[in-house]
């Protein structure tokens, strides 16, 4: 077969790449889909007959999740027939979505707020481990803001000052007998709703 007539995987799976990126979906509602890497092929002058392609995907709620999942798949199936090939989808489930507790978020923010941190609410297309504890029980996950001058979070040359140190100790302590006080009242109140990660900005202590 000539090189016009094969069959070209590494074409239909760069379409592909590009298509899942105009699913509808993804920006009305503001989700995140990112292509990280596309293989096909092994030498410059052979057309592959396989190719691979794969990414992440974050969204804010699980039914955003379960939407984007099924308008990936319609995409993959509409590529493959429009190439004369076949697919084969696979997506592995990362963390939970986190959702921190709304009664018990209100009540942290409150009690930091009397202390005189600014308190905001904060999203996130990040994950994290802690999201399985949250999904388990109720649980606030907590950001605490740092100046420029500590260098970036995940450097080995970070280092907070004493007085950053001290904002976490007041937001983990605070958190701790806020939840304590409102679980041992029982109960949630009523009408709330799940609230997801909240911040504290300046004097810089966040929460989440």
């Amino acid at each position: 077969m000539s090189p016009s007539e094969a069959f070209n995987a590494g074409t239909a799976f760069a379409r592909l790449a590009g298509e899942v990126q105009n699913v509808e979906e993804l920006h009305r509602l503001s989700a995140v889909l990112t292509v990280g890497t596309i293989h096909a092929g092994g030498s410059p002058n052979a057309i592959p007959e396989e190719a691979t392609v794969a990414g992440t995907i974050r969204t804010m709620t699980e039914p955003q999740r379960q939407m984007i999942h099924t308008r990936l798949r319609q995409v993959a199936n509409g590529v493959a027939t429009a190439h004369d090939c076949t697919v084969r989808l696979e997506i592995r489930r990362g963390e939970p979505i986190l959702e921190s507790d709304a009664e018990l978020a209100a009540g942290i923010g409150r009690h930091l707020g009397a202390q005189g941190y600014e308190v905001r609410e904060f999203r996130s297309y990040g994950s994290d481990d802690f999201a399985f504890y949250a999904s388990a029980a109720r649980a606030v996950m907590i950001f605490t803001g740092m100046p420029a001058a500590s260098g970036n979070l995940h450097a080995s040359t970070f280092a907070p000052d004493e007085q950053a140190v001290g904002r976490v100790a007041t937001a983990m302590l605070t958190g701790y007998l806020v939840s304590a006080q409102v679980l041992a009242g029982g109960g949630r109140e009523a009408g709330s709703q799940p609230i997801r990660n909240r911040e504290a900005g300046p004097p810089q202590v966040r929460l989440g």
